[in-house]
């Protein structure tokens, strides 16, 4: 399991410990979350995949090659993209369960995904996909306020909202010159962010699904769940599905919407192309998806998971904090965190008979709030 600092690498490891299945985790950093967990039965670092993509294919296939394993499991953008792109080197010593590169990228690529959901009739904000900023072509196509986002960064890196076109044109060329090419989009207000968490069989059949709505996130105003809620909504899951079916879509996958206010419509925003943020929260709602993902791929077969338990919430006490920290009213937002933690018994880390893990993911977030602050060489 790569990217094992990351919530969804160690309900992974999580998931397969309990089965049974013996787990390395691998990572950049020496302490994470899920090379702490008691699931864990080894612990390797590798070298920064985006700064060092090919030495870190090299400590990955040293791994593969001194030791017997049924799967690999990238965590993230950074390492999916090697992983997949480098499958003829690794599929010797071991299965890749992720999508062919082609198909990844239009999930990874923001600009594809939007022309997917166009050619899919899903959906989805007016998207401009413009080489140079045309402040003509984005006045006559969308109105104040817009948004600018990378192409391919995750989350909220590099998003901004513009109200005018001198603050458009001025975060355009900042926002490209750390992020690289990007999209100017239409705004869609904040009616709700829902997700569809699904698993496709080599034949691209959905196996299993489940669909929840982000009751907290951070930043307040939308971003990374830290509190959500699993609900019924078959209008979501049908067009996660039309959309997945188009691109012949094989493995995991986290599809995510936001609902317009102005007229109730979901709007199809981004998709993850391998395991989400929040995966415990789907765990947690009796749909175990990296043992199912671990049947298909090394056994051929799964069964179908036809429902989950609706009503499930679940929270990221971390982000729980950024939250309250990052709001207006912290006292009141503090409030609702603590109300929450009352009753809620469905934890992204924090686990009573898996303790270190969240040790591990302390000292992972203090490493990484030293790496942000450090300045960065010349």
């Amino acid at each position: 399991m790569l990217n094992a600092e990351r919530r969804q690498a160690l309900a992974a490891i999580r998931s397969l410990g309990r089965q049974g299945i013996a787990v390395t985790a691998m990572a950049e950093q020496r302490f994470t979350a899920g090379g702490l967990s008691k699931y864990t039965e080894r612990s390797i670092r590798y070298p920064n995949p985006r700064d060092h993509e090919a030495a870190f294919l090299d400590v990955l296939l040293d791994e593969l090659q001194r030791r017997e394993y049924d799967l690999l499991l990238a965590g993230n953008n950074q390492t999916v993209v090697p992983v997949v792109e480098s499958r003829d080197r690794l599929e010797p010593y071991v299965t890749v369960p992720h999508p062919e590169y082609a198909t990844l990228m239009r999930g990874l690529d923001k600009g594809r995904t939007m022309m997917a959901a166009r050619e899919a009739g899903i959906p989805h904000p007016t998207t401009l996909t413009p080489d140079e900023l045309d402040l003509d072509a984005v006045e006559s196509a969308l109105d104040y306020p817009v948004v600018v986002k990378p192409r391919t960064a995750a989350g909220r890196q590099g998003v901004s909202v513009c109200d005018s076109a001198a603050e458009l044109e001025r975060v355009y060329e900042r926002t490209r010159r750390q992020h690289g090419p990007l999209l100017v989009q239409e705004f869609i207000p904040n009616g709700g962010e829902c997700g569809v968490y699904v698993l496709y069989d080599g034949d691209s059949e959905r196996r299993a699904h489940v669909v929840q709505r982000r009751l907290r996130t951070v930043p307040p105003e939308g971003g990374l769940s830290t509190y959500r809620e699993t609900f019924e909504s078959p209008e979501l899951v049908s067009l996660a599905d039309d959309f997945l079916s188009a691109l012949d879509w094989t493995g995991v996958a986290h599809v995510e919407f936001r609902i317009d206010p102005r007229n109730g419509e979901p709007k199809l925003i981004e998709i993850n192309p391998h395991f989400w943020h929040s995966l415990p929260h789907a765990i947690a709602s009796g749909v175990d998806f990296p043992y199912l993902l671990y049947q298909l791929a090394v056994e051929g077969e799964c069964e179908t998971v036809e429902g989950y338990q609706v009503g499930v919430r679940s929270q990221w006490l971390i982000g729980e904090l950024a939250h309250v920290l990052a709001s207006e009213n912290a006292l009141e937002a503090g409030r609702g965190v603590v109300r929450a933690a009352a009753t809620n018994r469905n934890y992204d880390i924090a686990s009573a008979s898996d303790p270190l893990a969240m040790g591990g993911s302390l000292l992972g977030e203090g490493y990484n709030f030293v790496k942000r602050r450090l300045p960065k060489p010349l």
